[in-house]
């Protein structure tokens, strides 16, 4: 999955099953496909399971190699290995054991951000002249374009500004 991102980085894949396709290996289903998703999760039975996961070893094997070549054609093989691989263990552990957080520094930030917020908009309602919901886009556009006279292209649901006013 590493190899294929960073060989197709605007592709989202997912699933190695698409990988897989890619590469020309048909019979390798998605895990939605073998264990169903959300209420419909369930394990099949043990021999679907062994066939799935025989399937995606072969796959995988077989593909070390290509894609193995493709990095080092694209010099992203040193990427890979110093970079992306130590990584994925980092993200990985993080994954299994979490991460801690200090949750009275967050509820510290989370005043400082409310304080910051709160004076902001009380600068906006200052230089408007009245107090107004800044989160209403109507509200917002008659200040803007109303009250300041910003240019404005066309006035429909939504406020467009010329090239010459902020955007």
């Amino acid at each position: 999955m590493l190899a294929s991102y960073l060989l197709n980085p605007s592709e989202t894949i997912d699933d190695f099953a698409s990988v897989a396709r890619q590469h020309d290996f048909s019979n390798v289903q998605t895990d939605e496909a073998v264990y169903g998703k959300g209420a419909k999760y369930k394990v099949p039975e043990e021999t679907t399971v062994a066939d799935h996961l025989a399937h995606k070893a072969v796959a995988i094997f077989q593909l070390e190699k290509p894609l193995t070549q493709d990095l080092e054609e694209n010099e992203q093989m040193e990427l890979m290995t110093s970079l992306e691989l130590p990584l994925s263990f980092v993200l990985a552990k993080m994954e299994i054991f979490g991460v801690r957080v200090d949750t009275d520094r967050l509820l510290e930030m989370k005043a400082e951000l409310a304080e910051r917020i709160d004076t902001l908009e009380k600068s906006i309602h200052s230089l408007a002249g009245y107090e107004f919901n800044i989160n209403s886009p109507k509200q917002l556009g008659v200040v803007l374009f109303e009250k300041l006279g910003l240019p404005v292209i066309k006035k429909n649901k939504n406020w467009l500004l010329d090239s010459s006013g902020c955007s």
